[in-house]
């Protein structure tokens, strides 16, 4: 894997900090996926495709909840 460097808000990136490795890779994991799926598309089709990944994580279960649940996991 290489290392790349986003900039996130303040409260973000206090979160990451806070959080514990499994947690990091299962969110890093959930990223590099997410990525490779946007970094296909044009800059156009983004919205369209962020909102199909939402929805498919909604029917799995996944929400806005669960996320911040993970993020916020000490």
């Amino acid at each position: 894997m290489e290392k790349i460097m986003i900039e996130v808000d303040k409260d973000t990136a206090k979160k990451w900090e806070e959080s514990d490795a499994v947690t990091k890779q299962r969110i890093s994991d959930a990223f590099d996926k997410f990525l490779n799926i946007l970094m296909e598309k044009e800059v156009e089709d983004f919205w369209p495709v962020l909102e199909k990944i939402r929805e498919e994580a909604e029917k799995k279960g996944f929400s806005d909840e669960i996320l911040n649940q993970i993020l916020n996991e000490k």
